[in-house]
């Protein structure tokens, strides 16, 4: 008897649990969806309330502010993204090191297709007056220029890499990247395929715009 109302609390805990994921996951929606629609600024707690559909005391049970929601967010994309970025192996039984660079752009723009609505949050909230997500903007935006540089310097270390400035390179292959992705990402207009897009990212930031028989002027 005791046995069976322990399995009965359990499974009513455990429903009660999803419950309330379901619910927290539902508000974190309905503000990612506002959040794009209408932009991070102008979207508003009492919006995100009324959109979903719950209390005001239900929101603030699983959330502090519309803030503490973005940097969420964010945090979940800064995840797949490092997920996604992954060295070389210049192992000789190893794929090729351009297939590699190139599978690995792949996987990084395929997780900012698969986040679309939230990549466009992203990159329209960075002039946010709220001191603690442009904070956490600039880190996110450090923290990925740190593993480009630091991919910079090991292919400079095994020689897939001319000599240059890693940090202030990085910076530019990131600030090319959002450009990009901006563009060809988010507006519909201007859309191209994943693979179209990883194959002009790649080339770009690994050999620029100048012609092959003019490469040797600028070594």
């Amino acid at each position: 008897m005791v046995a069976k109302t322990l399995q009965a609390s359990d499974g009513r805990t455990a429903r009660a649990n999803e419950k309330r994921r379901l619910r927290r996951a539902h508000i974190m929606r309905t503000a990612l969806n506002l959040f794009g629609d209408k932009g991070f600024h102008r979207t508003s707690v009492s919006d995100i309330i009324s959109t979903a559909g719950v209390a005001r005391g239900t929101f603030y049970l699983y959330f502090e502010s519309k803030e503490s929601i973005f940097l969420e967010l964010l945090g979940e994309l800064f995840g797949h993204l490092r997920d996604n970025v992954v060295g070389v192996d210049t192992r000789p039984n190893k794929p090729p090191i351009v297939d590699q660079l190139r599978e690995t752009v792949r996987r990084i723009v395929r997780t900012l297709y698969d986040n679309r609505e939230l990549t466009k949050v992203i990159l329209r909230a960075g002039a946010s007056s709220d001191p603690q997500v442009r904070e956490a903007l600039q880190r996110f935006e450090g923290d990925i220029e740190h593993y480009i540089s630091k991919a910079l310097e090991l292919g400079i270390r095994v020689g897939l890499v001319r000599e240059l400035d890693s940090a202030m390179v990085s910076s530019g292959i990131l600030g090319a990247f959002k450009q990009m992705a901006g563009r060809h990402i988010l507006d519909p207009g201007s859309a191209v395929d994943p693979a179209v897009l990883t194959e002009q990212i790649l080339s770009y930031t690994a050999r620029g715009v100048v012609a092959d028989h003019l490469l040797g002027a600028f070594t």
